[in-house]
Protein backbone atom coordinates (compact mmCIF):
# COMPACT_ATOMS: atom_id res chain seq x y z
CA UNK A 1 0.00 0.00 0.00
CA UNK A 2 1.43 3.26 -0.96
CA UNK A 3 0.03 6.54 0.74
CA UNK A 4 0.54 9.60 -0.54
CA UNK A 5 0.99 13.71 0.68
CA UNK A 6 -0.18 15.46 2.69
CA UNK A 7 -2.53 18.89 1.38
CA UNK A 8 0.20 21.63 0.29
CA UNK A 9 -1.70 24.87 1.15
CA UNK A 10 -0.82 28.30 2.41
CA UNK A 11 -3.26 31.50 3.47
CA UNK A 12 -6.60 32.12 2.05
CA UNK A 13 -5.99 29.44 -0.87
CA UNK A 14 -8.61 29.93 -3.68
CA UNK A 15 -7.78 27.18 -6.19
CA UNK A 16 -7.15 23.74 -5.67
CA UNK A 17 -5.36 21.44 -8.16
CA UNK A 18 -5.46 17.60 -8.09
CA UNK A 19 -3.61 15.02 -8.82
CA UNK A 20 -4.20 11.39 -8.57
CA UNK A 21 -1.19 9.34 -6.91
CA UNK A 22 2.29 11.40 -6.03
CA UNK A 23 4.97 9.26 -8.31
CA UNK A 24 7.56 6.81 -6.17
CA UNK A 25 10.17 9.75 -6.33
CA UNK A 26 7.71 12.66 -5.51
CA UNK A 27 6.60 10.65 -2.14
CA UNK A 28 10.69 9.64 -1.29
CA UNK A 29 11.03 13.39 -2.33
CA UNK A 30 7.42 14.13 0.15
CA UNK A 31 7.06 17.16 -2.61
CA UNK A 32 4.29 17.54 -5.22
CA UNK A 33 5.36 16.79 -8.25
CA UNK A 34 8.85 16.20 -7.83
CA UNK A 35 9.66 13.82 -10.29
CA UNK A 36 12.18 16.50 -12.58
CA UNK A 37 9.97 14.31 -15.70
CA UNK A 38 6.92 16.19 -14.68
CA UNK A 39 6.02 19.11 -16.29
CA UNK A 40 3.61 20.72 -13.92
CA UNK A 41 6.28 23.90 -12.70
CA UNK A 42 7.01 24.49 -16.17
CA UNK A 43 3.40 24.27 -17.05
CA UNK A 44 2.11 25.91 -14.40
CA UNK A 45 4.67 28.89 -13.83
CA UNK A 46 4.24 29.81 -17.32
CA UNK A 47 0.73 30.14 -16.59
CA UNK A 48 0.79 32.21 -13.75
CA UNK A 49 4.16 34.19 -14.65
CA UNK A 50 4.30 34.07 -18.32
CA UNK A 51 7.21 32.31 -18.27
CA UNK A 52 9.17 29.23 -17.46
CA UNK A 53 10.84 29.41 -13.76
CA UNK A 54 13.52 27.25 -12.93
CA UNK A 55 12.93 27.33 -8.91
CA UNK A 56 16.26 26.60 -7.34
CA UNK A 57 14.16 24.73 -4.15
CA UNK A 58 11.52 23.22 -3.38
CA UNK A 59 10.75 26.10 -1.21
CA UNK A 60 10.39 28.03 -4.01
CA UNK A 61 8.41 26.50 -5.68
CA UNK A 62 6.15 26.97 -2.31
CA UNK A 63 5.99 30.45 -2.25
CA UNK A 64 4.92 30.95 -5.87
CA UNK A 65 1.83 28.16 -4.67
CA UNK A 66 1.33 31.26 -2.06
CA UNK A 67 1.79 34.07 -3.91
CA UNK A 68 -0.96 32.35 -6.31
CA UNK A 69 -3.26 31.04 -3.80
CA UNK A 70 -2.89 27.62 -5.11
CA UNK A 71 -3.39 24.87 -2.99
CA UNK A 72 -2.29 20.98 -3.81
CA UNK A 73 -3.39 17.57 -3.20
CA UNK A 74 -4.40 14.03 -4.63
CA UNK A 75 -7.72 12.46 -4.64
CA UNK A 76 -6.03 9.39 -3.90
CA UNK A 77 -5.07 8.84 -0.33
CA UNK A 78 -3.91 5.32 -1.08
CA UNK A 79 -3.38 2.45 -3.07
CA UNK A 80 -1.80 -0.67 -4.27
CA UNK A 81 0.62 0.50 -7.47
CA UNK A 82 3.56 -1.00 -9.22
CA UNK A 83 5.72 1.48 -10.63
CA UNK A 84 4.65 5.23 -10.95
CA UNK A 85 1.99 5.33 -13.78
CA UNK A 86 -1.74 5.68 -13.09
CA UNK A 87 -2.53 2.79 -14.94
CA UNK A 88 -1.18 0.77 -12.03
CA UNK A 89 -3.14 1.98 -9.53
CA UNK A 90 -5.49 -0.19 -7.53
CA UNK A 91 -7.60 -0.60 -4.39
CA UNK A 92 -7.76 3.04 -4.01
CA UNK A 93 -8.77 4.94 -0.72
CA UNK A 94 -9.19 8.88 -0.83
CA UNK A 95 -8.64 12.02 0.77
CA UNK A 96 -11.45 14.08 2.72
CA UNK A 97 -11.33 17.00 -0.44
CA UNK A 98 -14.91 18.16 0.66
CA UNK A 99 -13.39 18.98 4.39
CA UNK A 100 -10.43 21.18 2.67
CA UNK A 101 -12.87 22.89 -0.12
CA UNK A 102 -15.48 23.87 2.64
CA UNK A 103 -12.87 24.43 5.06
CA UNK A 104 -11.22 27.48 2.85
CA UNK A 105 -13.01 30.11 0.35
CA UNK A 106 -11.77 27.56 -2.95
CA UNK A 107 -13.21 28.66 -5.64
CA UNK A 108 -11.88 27.17 -8.70
CA UNK A 109 -11.07 23.39 -8.80
CA UNK A 110 -8.93 21.81 -11.39
CA UNK A 111 -7.83 17.80 -12.24
CA UNK A 112 -4.30 17.11 -13.30
CA UNK A 113 -5.32 14.46 -15.95
CA UNK A 114 -8.37 11.52 -16.56
CA UNK A 115 -7.09 9.25 -13.64
CA UNK A 116 -7.67 12.54 -11.20
CA UNK A 117 -10.76 13.17 -12.46
CA UNK A 118 -12.35 9.34 -12.52
CA UNK A 119 -10.96 8.93 -8.91
CA UNK A 120 -12.63 12.30 -8.14
CA UNK A 121 -15.61 10.81 -9.69
CA UNK A 122 -15.77 7.93 -7.51
CA UNK A 123 -14.90 10.15 -4.74
CA UNK A 124 -18.12 11.94 -4.86
CA UNK A 125 -20.58 9.44 -5.85
CA UNK A 126 -18.91 7.04 -3.30
CA UNK A 127 -19.34 10.22 -0.30
CA UNK A 128 -23.10 11.73 -2.23
CA UNK A 129 -21.67 14.91 -3.14
CA UNK A 130 -23.20 17.10 -5.72
CA UNK A 131 -22.26 20.40 -5.28
CA UNK A 132 -18.35 20.22 -6.42
CA UNK A 133 -17.28 21.57 -9.98
CA UNK A 134 -14.28 21.15 -11.37
CA UNK A 135 -12.36 21.35 -14.68
CA UNK A 136 -10.51 19.05 -16.03
CA UNK A 137 -6.69 19.48 -17.10
CA UNK A 138 -4.48 18.31 -19.88
CA UNK A 139 -1.74 15.85 -17.83
CA UNK A 140 1.42 17.30 -16.93
CA UNK A 141 3.04 13.59 -16.73
CA UNK A 142 6.02 13.32 -19.03
CA UNK A 143 3.83 10.07 -19.42
CA UNK A 144 1.01 11.57 -21.68
CA UNK A 145 2.90 12.11 -24.48
CA UNK A 146 -0.06 12.70 -26.43
CA UNK A 147 0.85 16.53 -26.28
CA UNK A 148 3.83 18.56 -26.32
CA UNK A 149 4.86 21.16 -23.46
CA UNK A 150 3.77 24.22 -25.40
CA UNK A 151 0.39 22.29 -26.28
CA UNK A 152 0.11 21.60 -22.42
CA UNK A 153 0.75 25.15 -21.41
CA UNK A 154 -2.06 26.33 -24.25
CA UNK A 155 -4.60 23.62 -22.46
CA UNK A 156 -4.06 25.01 -18.81
CA UNK A 157 -3.84 28.92 -19.71
CA UNK A 158 -7.36 28.49 -21.41
CA UNK A 159 -8.98 26.27 -18.72
CA UNK A 160 -6.97 28.58 -15.58
CA UNK A 161 -7.17 32.10 -16.74
CA UNK A 162 -9.93 31.95 -18.76
CA UNK A 163 -12.78 29.78 -16.34
CA UNK A 164 -12.06 32.42 -13.27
Amino acid sequence: MINGLKEKYYKNPTILILGSLPSKISIEKNEYYGNPKNQFWKIISNVFEGETIEFKSYKDKEKFLEKHHIALWDVIKSADRKGSLDINIKKEKYNDLYKLITKFNINRIYVNGKKAESALKKYLKQNNIKDIHYTLLTSSSSANTRYTLNEKISNWKKMLLENK
